[in-house]
């Protein structure tokens, strides 16, 4: 009963606490450390052509220093080294939905409070008590059954964790944090550790909220062919809040209908409907053969505007992972798609909760 609950994408997730609001999660997240699961939200990787990965081969120091033309910029998105298994799995029938658990932490206290819930020790040596030199073969560690059983026993109740840095949102360092990536039977027992050593745990609105002080877009609530659908079927209330969202020029909520009426009208008509925020806004796409379908990927760019609305930045959506795999192995590109002094890229895939790291 922390979190007030709703369902996003076919997910049941925490969307806000019930006894604070979303002021008191940015000011952890400024001078402490918020603690979420964006468990719902996966990552995928969007594989170059021969061309492009030749260019970068060396490392990622290449990729800083090389200013690439319109006929090699490609998305790239860091997937997760056991993505290989996890295929397998899914291929071979294995329900993997929930198999493993994302938390974000973010906050200046995020690595002193991951220290202190799962006691990471960097020794290179030995205590002169933890070792013990003369002792009998027959009563050593190794050839104690009893021993042998409680390391067997140590070693299943041991999981890995995967920490990932994330880059900050703003040049004061603001968002900057940790991301945990840990089976989901773990998920409970880190989540209680965190909390109780200091993490203050927030939900998808309060997290959008960071992103907003921050400049960046938060999926799914930022992502205009998802929000249509969430606010959609609330009856009055959803629809007097979507409009009042509107006016305040924070949010960009346009439906999916509304989408693919801006595509077939073209570039003269786009301004007709502009998003809440005061600037520019066009699809990339403009030449659908027919309405969005199931298989159709839209890119949006989104321009300098107000505060909490990102600098430079693109928007990808798409139905599923196969769908962009097959878009780009036709020989799709982006050229001129991407303006060459944008920096920031962010990019999320509709259906399944799908996302493009920035």
């Amino acid at each position: 009963k922390r979190f007030h609950m709703g369902r996003v994408c076919g997910t049941v997730i925490p969307l806000r606490a019930v006894d604070r609001g979303t002021r008191s999660a940015v000011r952890a997240a400024e001078h402490g450390v918020v603690v979420a699961d964006i468990s719902f939200v996966r990552c995928f990787e969007l594989r170059p052509s021969s061309d492009s990965k030749i260019l970068i081969e060396p490392g990622f120091g290449s990729v800083m220093m090389k200013q690439p033309g319109p006929e090699d910029r490609q998305p790239w998105v860091f997937a997760h080294p056991e993505s290989p298994q996890l295929g397998a799995l899914r291929r071979a029938g294995m329900d993997i939905t929930h198999r493993l658990v994302r938390l974000r932490m973010i906050g200046p206290e995020a690595r002193s409070c991951l220290n202190r819930s799962l006691g990471i020790q960097l020794s290179q040596s030995f205590q002169p008590s933890a070792a013990k030199i003369f002792r009998d073969s027959d009563r050593s560690y190794l050839a104690s059954i009893s021993s042998i059983e409680a390391l067997e026993d140590i070693t299943k109740r041991s999981c890995y964790v995967v920490i990932l840095p994330t880059t900050p949102m703003l040049s004061g360092g603001f968002g900057a944090g940790l991301d945990l990536l840990l089976p989901s039977g773990w998920a409970m027992h880190v989540w209680i550790r965190l909390v109780c050593s200091g993490a203050v745990a927030v939900g998808a609105d309060e997290l959008r909220s960071i992103g907003f002080e921050g400049g960046c877009v938060q999926y799914p609530q930022d992502c205009p062919r998802d929000v249509g659908r969430i606010f959609r079927g609330r009856g009055k209330t959803g629809t007097s809040r979507v409009k009042k969202r509107r006016r305040e020029g924070k949010r960009l909520l346009l439906d999916r209908d509304m989408i693919s009426e801006m595509l077939l009208l073209g570039v003269g008509d786009e301004q007709r409907h502009r998003p809440a925020f005061e600037s520019r806004w066009a699809p990339v796409y403009r030449s659908p053969a027919s309405r969005l379908g199931n298989s159709d990927v839209l890119l949006v760019r989104l321009e300098a505007g107000a505060k909490g609305v990102p600098m430079s930045g693109g928007l990808i959506f798409a139905p599923n992972a196969d769908d962009v795999m097959e878009w780009t192995r036709h020989g799709a590109s982006f050229n001129g798609r991407f303006a060459t002094d944008e920096d920031k890229h962010v990019g999320a895939v509709t259906t399944g909760a799908y996302s493009l790291l920035r």
